[in-house]
């Protein structure tokens, strides 16, 4: 999730109801946060990213919110990779409810641990389970880049120069890395959502059984061409997935999504996120 850009989203005033600030210090750097789904989201005070807007505001991305609660049904199993403190985790459970289930995947321990928290604050812990790993294409460890004020852009990629450009530090720590098919390798799913900041044709290339499966239908990611500096990799990714049958649409930040073409996705400048789809 690239956030420099959605910062913006805290103060442009258009929420569609009035939202009335709640959240709480308890202490440890960490907040308490009644998002407006009314969900309890623990989230860490320092976070410059994703926090501002749920604590101003008590929601995240609502065009992306939209989508996912139109689309998903009751009954399925899903995951959300790249989950952070869990608020879409909390409105995925919702929408697929008990029946269903709801992998949330967070590399950055310290994010890992508030989603577990959020998770148990929620009552989700029967249809919802907190994965605590990096996700890419083989078993491995690598560096993760952890952003100290903007979690949310935390990466496998180096992203020191990126923190600098924004008065930010980056940390590095060694972490496991295991493909999506490994890490839930007994396991079927109806829907993912992607958010790793230029990891997912790692991520596509680790779950190609998984997304080979037909009862996968639904594909949330956010995508930019400047994640990549291999430009041929994002070539590669959708060429992948248009062989699988997904379809294509981009989810505009107000007004429905847009079903567009390989090519014409690829033309894009610019953040988007995109519902990816089969029929």
């Amino acid at each position: 999730m690239n956030f420099f850009r959605r910062l913006l989203d805290v103060f442009d005033g258009k929420s569609r109801q009035q939202y009335r600030m709640q959240s709480v210090y308890v202490g440890d750097n960490t907040l308490l946060i009644r998002a407006q789904s009314g969900h309890k989201i623990y989230a860490d005070s320092r976070d410059l990213s994703v926090v501002p807007t749920l604590v101003f505001k008590g929601h995240w991305e609502p065009w992306v919110t939209e989508v996912v609660q139109e689309t998903l049904r009751p009954g399925m199993r899903v995951a959300d990779i790249g989950a952070h403190v869990g608020y879409h985790t909390c409105i995925m459970a919702g929408a697929v409810g008990r029946s269903g289930h709801v992998h949330a995947i967070e590399a950055n321990p310290r994010l890992a641990s508030l989603l577990r928290m959020t998770i148990a604050a929620n009552g989700l812990y029967d249809y919802a389970t907190c994965h605590q790993v990096v996700v890419g294409e083989r078993s491995s460890e690598v560096d993760f880049h952890m952003f100290r004020g903007l979690t949310g852009s935390s990466s496998i990629l180096p992203m020191q120069e990126t923190a600098a450009n924004y008065g930010d530090v980056v940390d590095v720590q060694r972490l496991r890395c295991e493909p999506l098919d490994q890490i839930l390798k007994d396991e079927k799913l109806d829907a993912m959502k992607i958010d790793c900041e230029g990891s997912e044709p790692a991520i596509i290339a680790g779950a190609q059984r998984l997304l080979g499966s037909a009862t996968l239908r639904h594909l949330f990611m956010e995508y930019s061409p400047y994640f990549y500096a291999d430009r041929s990799a994002p070539e590669r990714m959708f060429a992948d997935l248009e062989r699988m049958g997904f379809l294509f649409s981009v989810v505009r930040r107000r007004g429905k999504p847009e079903n567009m073409s390989r090519e014409q996705v690829l033309a894009l400048d610019g953040l988007f996120d995109m519902h990816l789809f089969r029929e």
